[in-house]
């Protein structure tokens, strides 16, 4: 220890990005810039792993009207049974091995944004053009075919609740609810409806299930439905006054609180979890632009909102939202929620138009995305990004002791690294606010070496009132990383400047 110095910096979890405008209130777990970065269980910061291409040959020659819906589904009396589904064009197309190859299974529909549910052994098509609702049973050698004989109501969302069949926002009638029973779904042309009493130019976004309940929402309202008998068999409840975007509602289990809940994007760009009773905005640190960041919620592009979708990654314990970020009409971002530790991280480079958790014959858990011109992605699965490097940075919080009023001599910073780090890491600073980094020191880290951490000491030498420091790899190689801590060392000096 040197001598004097008090180490006024421990480093003891980390906390994702915060885009507060109040930049002392950031704690040292907080970054106020950050891309490409993982904040993990362990309190370490690291490189984002990256993704590769499952199929040989893209799915379509267009650019802009592959991938926006995926559905995986078990069929057949074998559980190890698979089939992932992706809407290309006008047409579905069907994987048995996880998106490496497919065969066609429905050509007749609009180019548009797909919705799939499962009921009664069967999957259900619905799509944002109101086509004909259609029905598969995964058999290899049958198709898609027209729900209830032409008759289904034209509606854009499928789902089930207690042996009932849902249609919902209808073509000309966008806030009602059809539904029949499941097993005249095939047959009926009596389909019941009824109309959620909602805002003018409201319209259903959607339903989710959370424990027994069956929810409903729309850009303005969340409803509870409940079967009542009778008619309408079914009644409903207003609880909230606001909705999610479609496709980017998912059930996550919360580690904390022991209980389920879901997590979604409304219509003010703020990401919400809602457990049954209450909701809570858990964005409220991502969503100005604090003049640092090159990320933050209300930089969402507002008119292709529709293009959200969102996964809940079950295998790495991360829910993933996609968003079209700045001006671009398609998604381009990722925002990450790991919900064990509540950190909150931006990844680019995301242009997936949907994405799936689907399970393998071996009955394991991959993360799969499409591209809007037709690749498949496995997320998580190597350091490049399908060969190109992953440009990454992460910036610490502003470094001060007491207030920012008081000038200290910086003497060194250390920082841990896991024994796995490789590859070439650029250090840079600045002081005082400034917006200038200056590189202070390249270093190179290598694997495998016989020490549990990897350490680097680099000295400072200059007065400061606060401090602040990136790390990035260099010329954005593919080499990975962890930084598991760090410690900053300083002298106190007094008031002012000396």
């Amino acid at each position: 220890m040197l001598q004097n110095v008090q180490d006024i910096f421990s480093q003891k979890e980390k906390r994702g990005l915060n885009n507060a405008r109040d930049i002392f209130s950031l704690t040292p777990g907080e970054s106020p810039e950050c891309l490409n970065v993982v904040f993990d269980y362990d309190a370490f910061v690291g490189k984002r792993l990256g993704t590769s291409s499952s199929n040989a040959a893209k799915l379509s020659s267009s650019a802009t009207s592959a991938g926006y819906g995926m559905f995986d589904f078990g069929v057949g009396s074998i559980p190890q049974e698979r089939r992932l589904l992706v809407a290309v064009n006008s047409g579905i197309l069907y994987s048995t091995n996880v998106g490496r190859t497919f065969t066609v299974c429905e050509t007749g529909r609009t180019v548009s944004i797909n919705n799939f549910a499962f009921v009664k052994n069967y999957v259900i098509n619905c799509n944002d053009a109101y086509d004909v609702p259609l029905f598969w049973a995964g058999s290899v050698a049958s198709h898609f075919s027209a729900l209830a004989v032409n008759s289904a109501p034209l509606c854009k969302y499928p789902d089930s609740h207690q042996g009932y069949m849902f249609l919902l926002n209808e073509q000309n009638k966008k806030r009602s609810i059809y539904y029949t029973d499941e097993s005249d779904m095939f047959s009926t042309s009596a389909w019941s409806n009824f109309q959620l009493p909602t805002v003018r130019n409201d319209e259903i976004c959607g339903s989710f299930h959370l424990r027994t309940r069956f929810y409903v929402h729309t850009k303005y309202r969340l409803f509870n439905l409940f079967f009542v008998g009778g008619n309408p068999d079914w009644s409903y409840e207003e609880i909230k006054e606001w909705g999610f975007v479609p496709r980017t509602v998912k059930k996550i289990q919360i580690p904390e609180a022991g209980t389920e809940a879901v997590i979604g994007l409304d219509w003010t760009k703020r990401i919400r979890i809602f457990d049954g009773t209450n909701d809570y905005i858990i964005s409220s640190n991502i969503e100005k632009n604090n003049n640092m960041t090159s990320f933050y919620l209300d930089n969402l592009n507002e008119s292709a909102l529709l293009k959200c979708w969102a996964e809940n990654d079950m295998k790495a314990q991360k829910y993933r939202l996609h968003i079209p970020y700045g001006t671009a009409k398609d998604c381009n971002y990722s925002i990450v929620f790991d919900y064990r530790t509540g950190a909150l991280y931006p990844e680019d480079d995301r242009n997936y138009g949907s994405g799936i958790i689907a399970q393998d014959t071996a009955h394991g858990l991959q993360m799969v995305a499409c591209t809007t011109d037709g690749w498949l992605h496995y997320i998580d699965s190597g350091n490049t990004d399908s060969g190109t490097a992953i440009n990454d940075k992460f910036v610490s919080s502003f470094l001060f002791k007491d207030t920012p009023s008081k000038v200290n001599k910086n003497q060194r910073i250390e920082l841990f690294f896991s024994q796995t780090s490789s590859g070439t890491l650029n250090f840079e600073e600045r002081n005082d606010f400034s917006n200038i980094w200056d590189l202070n020191k390249s270093f190179d880290l290598v694997s495998g070496l016989s020490v549990t951490q990897t350490s680097q000491s680099i000295d400072i030498r200059s007065l400061t009132n606060v401090y602040q420091f990136k790390l990035s790899s260099s010329a954005n190689k593919a080499d990975a990383w962890e930084m598991n801590r760090f410690d900053y060392y300083q002298t106190a000096k007094g008031i002012g400047r000396a």
